[in-house]
């Protein structure tokens, strides 16, 4: 009579030499399958997504190390001369070849000061702000300053307005027109700004522009 150990299905295994690679391996499972073939997949890109992500912030915060007050006061003129120009070729279309000029008056006229300064925000308040009568001095300063600053922000915009995308293009809109959905996605994006505006005045005025009748 064939025992009960007989009776239950024999699983099959592949057998397994010391020079194979795991791709090699045969999952037995629905669970291994998914773990090795979906869940892994799915962590190794974020994990290269988010490597990729800072390592473009770091590559842009070294070029901005002209602008960082311990930079200014403990580094020589010619590095910091040589630091700058880095950044003039990196931004030309925003920043002037006066940014090195600028970074030597800063560093002349308040070197005591800078001293206490820790970022970038600080220089910028500090030129912006506590001293606010010499910012003309310093114009393209301000602007690699706005531009560092805002460099973060310009990465968690795409971030944000992917997840309204989600929110708005739901089952039920999934026919939505492409200029729709981009109107959409802006209005709800900038909902801040849209509280602040004057949304009778604007009906009134798209109503005057699409009348047929014109007076005349």
């Amino acid at each position: 009579m064939p025992s009960e150990s007989d009776s239950s299905e024999r699983i099959s295994r592949a057998k397994k030499f010391h020079d194979e690679l795991s791709k090699d391996c045969r999952l037995e499972s629905a669970e291994q399958r998914y773990k090795f073939e979906v869940f892994n997949r799915i962590i190794d890109y974020a994990i290269v997504q988010i490597t990729t992500l800072f390592k473009s912030l770091r590559d842009s915060d070294q070029v901005f190390t002209c602008l960082k007050p311990t930079t200014i006061t403990e580094t020589n003129d010619d590095e910091l001369l040589k630091m700058s120009k880095s950044l003039i070729r990196e931004y030309s279309d925003d920043i002037s070849d006066e940014l090195s000029d600028q970074l030597l008056l800063l560093k002349m006229t308040f070197s005591v000061t800078l001293s206490a300064l820790k970022s970038i925000k600080d220089l910028a308040k500090f030129i912006l702000i506590t001293h606010s009568e010499s910012s003309s001095s310093f114009p393209d300063i301000i602007t690699a300053c706005l531009l560092y600053l805002t460099l973060p922000v310009t990465v968690a915009s795409t971030e944000r307005s992917f997840s309204k995308l989600k929110l708005i293009k739901t089952f039920l809109r999934s026919t939505v027109s492409q200029v729709r959905l981009s109107s959409s996605a802006i209005l709800s994006t900038e909902s801040r700004r849209l509280e602040d505006m004057d949304t009778d005045k604007i009906i009134d005025s798209f109503a005057d522009n699409k009348a047929r009748k014109k007076s005349f």
